[in-house]
């Protein structure tokens, strides 16, 4: 079952696979998507619906078809109460761009929920023993590894759970004055525009933890907000849809360790190894890092397939550029942004005898979207 869809679905039904999609990505991204997967239905909205292939099953979660079919079933929860799930069972498909190539749908078993829900637990920033209503936000739509563990995590901590709707910095300050906020999860472009604001009429002493993670977040950044908020920590993580999706984090003992991610967290373990040969190294010097535990994803439908990571891959941009009849070939790679971390920047080869512009390619490409 997928879900694209700007709003989200009040619901739960037993022993079914969810595999959540980007609203904002575009149709080509979807219909990737859609022919990893191969879901039963889809629900959407009238203003994504245009986006999915024509062979699926679509249902309008904001028609009136829906609204009656909750009507007449007020008892969901008995739908699949006969469904016998196992740990090993696949519980969710959440995309990742991975390492090459296009989106990969990355399978997570419900064991691996369950161990990331742990992992959260455990590495609980608040003070063990002190009794606090945790107040946190996150953006919606849930359709990311970060963001559906998220809500689970709150669900099992009794945790309150506010679910924004824009990236707009007043309206996070307003969230944390009108809801008491001691936790939220943003990325770096968000922390960059906080920074930034001049807004000073919003009480945000409620504020303990902001979580940042997605993108780099430089060292200038960190201590310009610890300048204008000294009660607010940033904890600092590392992770991937992957394997975690949290691997390591800075915790708030290290919080003056800047330009660290901090330490492993519980569940994961990791070990550094030569990039050619595999081999263990030693501290201090430059390899690869491998991460495991019981939070690692069981599989991918790349592996699947052969058998029968808000984030645009560079392979994806690649595949659209060159699906311009005017362009011989493409390469993008990341360029450094103080904002977003990193930003695509294209490299094009025109087709001998035409004359695209760069101001043409991007309107091209913004209309793929």
């Amino acid at each position: 079952m997928t879900f694209c869809s700007e709003k989200d679905v009040d619901e739960r039904l037993r022993g079914v696979v969810i595999a959540p999609a980007n609203p904002d990505d575009s149709i080509s991204e979807l219909t990737h998507q859609i022919q990893l997967t191969r879901p039963t239905i889809v629900f959407a909205t009238s203003d994504t619906s245009h986006k999915l292939p024509p062979n699926v099953r679509i249902i309008l979660i904001d028609s009136q078809e829906f609204s009656s079919l909750l009507t007449q079933h007020n008892n969901l929860d008995s739908i699949g109460s006969d469904v016998v799930v196992n740990q090993s069972d696949i519980a969710a498909i959440v995309y990742s761009s991975g390492t090459t190539g296009r989106n990969k749908g990355v399978l997570l078993s419900h064991g691996n929920l369950i161990a990331r829900i742990a992992a959260f637990r455990a590495n609980d920033p608040f003070e063990t023993g002190v009794k606090v209503q945790r107040v946190s936000l996150i953006r919606r739509p849930l359709f990311g590894s970060y963001r559906l563990l998220y809500m689970m995590k709150a669900a099992s901590m009794g945790e309150t759970l506010v679910l924004s709707e824009t990236s707009d910095s007043e309206a996070l300050f307003k969230a944390v004055q009108n809801y008491k906020l001691n936790y939220c999860v943003v990325p770096p472009s968000f922390i960059v525009s906080v920074v930034k604001s001049e807004l000073t009429k919003y009480d945000l002493s409620s504020l303990k933890f902001v979580m940042s993670g997605g993108a780099p977040l430089g060292t200038e950044v960190i201590e310009n907000f610890k300048e204008k908020f000294p009660n607010v920590e940033i904890l600092d993580a590392y992770g991937l849809t992957e394997a975690g999706p949290v691997a390591a984090m800075r915790f708030p003992d290290e919080i003056n360790k800047l330009g660290s991610v901090g330490r492993l967290v519980e569940v994961v373990e990791a070990k550094i190894v030569d990039l050619l040969t595999g081999e263990l190294l030693s501290p201090g010097q430059r390899g690869e890092l491998w991460v495991r535990g019981p939070s690692t994803m069981k599989g991918n439908t790349f592996v699947i397939t052969m058998k029968i990571f808000l984030q645009v891959p560079p392979a994806e941009l690649e595949h659209l550029l060159l699906s311009n009849t005017a362009i011989a070939d493409a390469a993008v790679v990341p360029y450094p942004d103080e904002e977003a971390g990193q930003i695509p920047m294209a490299f094009v080869v025109r087709k001998p005898g035409t004359t695209i512009t760069d101001a043409q390619i991007m309107d091209y490409i913004a209309k793929q979207a």
